[in-house]
């Protein structure tokens, strides 16, 4: 069996009664070669004006990825600086409920949807750093590629991801 990281190795011995001898860990890879010499997507086009500071969210809308808390954050990041706006890319099964809470948490000139986007590399080359919010991971691609964009991460302290980023 596969894993992508030594956690789901561990978690698949553990939780999954899988022999450690039927287990090899290959972790995930990304192609630097996208993350040379990228122009930044037009902020403007994701509805970001000039000058402003973007934290930028790259994942599917899923429970997993905890959302609400990011966003519930998010508003009291935005009470202190007038400057900073979330961008958040992906889709996914949770996108009603994160846009609900958006409303509900009054910060819809603030935070921006892109849906799913195949331009990954531009959109965090116009991002000031990218945020994780996951309860778990295996091996999160995102980073991976927050890292070849040499962009900074703030993330929670998940096992795929305590296992990138140490």
């Amino acid at each position: 069996h596969i894993c992508v990281s030594g956690a789901v190795a561990d978690y698949m011995r553990d939780a999954g009664k899988l022999p450690p001898e039927k287990l090899e860990v290959i972790p995930n890879g990304i192609d630097l070669r996208r993350f040379a010499n990228v122009l930044p997507v037009d902020r403007s086009a994701l509805g970001i004006a000039p000058g402003r500071t973007v934290v930028t969210f790259i994942g599917r809308l899923d429970p997993q990825k905890r959302l609400p808390w990011l966003l519930k954050l998010a508003a009291q990041l935005f009470a202190r600086f007038d400057d900073v706006d979330l961008l958040v890319v992906g889709h996914g099964p949770a996108r009603e409920m994160v846009e609900r809470l958006v409303g509900e948490l009054r910060v819809g000139h603030r935070v921006h949807f892109a849906g799913w986007r195949s331009d990954v590399p531009s959109i965090l080359a116009a991002s000031t750093l990218l945020v994780l919010p996951s309860q778990w991971e295996g091996m999160p691609n995102v980073l991976l590629e927050a890292m070849a964009a040499g962009k900074p991460v703030v993330a929670c302290d998940a096992h795929g991801v305590s296992e990138l980023l140490g």
